[in-house]
């Protein structure tokens, strides 16, 4: 039977289901048709497939790029550790051979004590004065240590001081400012009474922002209230 291009799909399907005719004699164009869509359909899922397999390749490579990015900065990190590691202790122990030798802003490392330097101040006179809780008094001990500072200071003219005032941690920053202050003032007027030029004081208020021991504990408050005798050396001695 010759093709019948004009017959529908629906007609021909129902023809061959029936039995009626093979397949290939009167669907022949729709077999056409149908075939031509395979093709465009084959050809849709080999464009998805092309673009998810260049998809997956430029993820893989972002990620490797990112990984290699991650290894190479905490390698640097780990150097930057080790040089730390391997400088910081020959400047520790510069600045110490430093301090220890013009003795000026700190009291040096180890080694006897010379007389007249900061480090005879700080550890056979005593550079540090205590205070009970919000007072400004000193206590006997207190000036016990500050009368050993005024004969010292009496001794070597050529340093000049700060007496920088501290407070604890409680209180508002305001009132740790003026308290420190107060403290500060006791310390030099005492050491005035006791000959030392006040020409050659300043005082200094660091509050409760510089505490030498921190927890909320009576242990760490009293070390904080307190005055320091920073010894500073005259220009051109």
């Amino acid at each position: 039977m010759p093709c019948a291009v004009g017959v529908s799909g629906e007609y021909c399907i129902k023809q061959v289901e029936t039995g009626k005719l093979p397949v290939f004699d009167l669907c022949w164009p729709q077999f056409c048709t149908m075939l031509a869509l395979l093709g465009r359909v084959r050809a849709i899922l080999s464009q998805i497939y092309s673009g998810l397999a260049e998809f997956c390749r430029h993820a893989l490579e972002r990620k490797h790029m990112i990984f290699q990015r991650e290894i190479t900065a905490q390698l640097s990190r780990v150097l930057v550790f080790i040089g730390l590691v391997l400088v910081l202790p020959g400047c520790a122990n510069q600045l110490a051979k430093q301090a220890g030798a013009d003795g000026v802003g700190g009291v040096g490392q180890g080694g006897p004590v010379t007389p007249g330097t900061p480090r005879e101040f700080a550890v056979k006179v005593g550079d540090i004065v205590y205070f009970t809780t919000d007072s400004t008094s000193l206590t006997p001990e207190a000036k016990q240590i500050l009368v050993g500072q005024a004969r010292w200071l009496n001794q070597y003219p050529q340093f000049t001081i700060t007496v920088e005032g501290h407070a604890d941690e409680r209180g508002t920053r305001e009132y740790n400012i003026a308290l420190g202050a107060k403290r500060a003032a006791a310390t030099k007027t005492f050491l005035t009474s006791q000959g030392v030029s006040s020409a050659r004081m300043r005082t200094l208020s660091y509050g409760k922002e510089r505490p030498v021991a921190v927890c909320n504990d009576i242990s760490c408050w009293s070390q904080n209230r307190r005055a320091k005798t920073v010894l500073n050396r005259r220009a051109g001695s």
